[in-house]
């Protein structure tokens, strides 16, 4: 319910009282009627002029940027903190390209008993070294898939490899995942337990190869 004050304000003295309790019974009634529905916040392109703890802000991300881009934050016991974490996980899907050991071919497993808050994303085809495909960009060394995604990637918090057929199917060869965040984006990498370095994405995916990787992580929004 809004508040409207009353159209018509008594003049007589004696009953201006009785007309402000009613008037201010309205307003506590109008204020303590159900939940917000929603809350418009302004765009902040600045800090704002006055600081206290528990203080919310949008920041604009560009003029303004506490730490993580554009988004909601909390300024908390001196410092800006996002204020919408997010908990997400995908199952990305890896195999080769049309040409193996040129380029590689990335799916995001949509409806996967193992994601959790998908995110929508756009498959990649052929991609190729220093290359860009749907949501997937591949590094100049291969050893790194770029995931662009609309939120920005704060964290990992755990991945795993659900299947594992790489390398020309050999067994003597175990996989491990080690993805990463650079720039609020994710990173899907890999590395083999026998090397210390990131494997090249290119090099380990030959024609028949298939790698179905889980990443767990953390975003702003």
């Amino acid at each position: 319910m809004k508040y409207e004050p009353s159209a018509t304000i008594p003049t007589d003295p004696d009953a201006l009282a009785s007309w402000l309790l009613d008037e201010f019974r309205r307003v506590a009634a109008a204020l303590g009627e159900g939940e917000p529905d929603s809350m418009l916040l302004k765009e902040w392109n600045a800090v704002p002029d006055k600081l206290y703890n528990g203080l919310v802000a949008y920041a604009d991300g560009t003029n303004w940027d506490p730490g993580l881009g554009r988004g909601l934050y909390a300024y908390l016991n001196g410092t800006w903190q996002i204020a919408t974490p997010v908990i997400r996980s995908i199952r990305f899907e890896i195999t080769p390209g049309a040409t193996p050991a040129t380029n590689i071919n990335v799916n995001h497993n949509v409806g996967s008993a193992d994601n959790y808050n998908e995110v929508s994303l756009t498959n990649a085809t052929d991609l190729a070294k220093s290359g860009s495909s749907g949501s997937y960009a591949l590094s100049a060394d291969g050893r790194a898939i770029t995931v662009t995604m609309t939120p920005n990637v704060l964290a990992i918090l755990s991945s795993h490899i659900y299947l594992q057929d790489m390398n020309n199917t050999s067994v003597l060869d175990v996989y491990m995942p080690s993805p990463g965040v650079t720039a609020a984006k994710l990173l899907l990498q890999i590395h083999n337990r026998s090397v210390a370095f990131r494997q090249d994405w290119l090099a380990v995916m030959a024609a028949g190869d298939r790698c179905e990787l889980v990443v767990c992580f953390i975003t702003d929004s």
